[in-house]
């Protein structure tokens, strides 16, 4: 039997020997949500952006990202805690006469358009780099449970409601508590049971309106 082993893992380098995230960790881009920004004096590495996973490792930007993200961020390192950067593996980056590949930045939070800089690729060269805006979308609200006494109390409420207005009414009620999908599903049934109830009783009411026999 041949087998068929999956060795994706042990292309990375080892966390235990490595105390900062690496461009070879990025096989796909990664949104990183800064939780402490630090500097070290006089270290060749100064800004060391700290963020939650990889196994507490942090990113510390090169030169080149560093100047980038003071311009886009400015100088003060309290601003960036909060604030997310994506980050890419780019393979063409160079360390001396070596393409050695190294981590860029794609997107950044806290700016609402692209963001074209200047950078130095080489000792000789610079160009253009784009930044796009990150937008972190805000989780869903999950609601308030629906308990069992709510529900009961909502659907009798329903169950007697005389007219469509005041059928409504009670639905609008509901509405305005914003319970959560397994609580509004529950209530929505109710509601369509109330509604037929009620349409099935004006269908067999007697009509007040017709000429009585002469």
């Amino acid at each position: 039997m041949i087998e068929n082993e999956d060795f994706s893992d042990t292309t990375k380098p080892d966390p235990k020997k490595s105390n900062q995230l690496n461009a070879d960790d990025l096989d796909n881009p990664m949104v990183i949500k800064i939780t402490r920004a630090q500097k070290i004096e006089g270290d060749k590495q100064p800004m060391i952006l700290h963020f939650e996973g990889c196994e507490n490792r942090p990113f510390k930007p090169c030169l080149t990202m560093r100047r980038l993200i003071t311009r886009i961020w400015g100088k003060k390192g309290g601003y960036y805690v909060g604030q997310s950067i994506e980050l890419h593996r780019d393979p063409s980056v160079t360390f001396g006469p070596n393409q050695v590949g190294g981590i860029r930045i794609n997107k950044m939070t806290g700016i609402d358009r692209p963001k074209i800089e200047i950078i130095t690729v080489s000792k000789i060269k610079k160009s253009p780099f784009r930044v796009e805006p990150l937008i972190i979308e805000d989780p869903a609200p999950t609601g308030e449970a629906l308990t069992d006494e709510a529900f009961i109390l909502w659907s009798d409420m329903m169950s007697i409601s005389k007219t469509n207005e005041e059928l409504l009414k009670i639905a609008a009620d509901i509405k305005a508590v914003q319970y959560d999908e397994e609580g509004s599903k529950r209530l929505n049934a109710a509601y369509s049971v109330a509604f037929k109830a009620l349409k099935e009783a004006e269908a067999e009411a007697p009509n007040t309106n017709s000429e009585g026999a002469e």
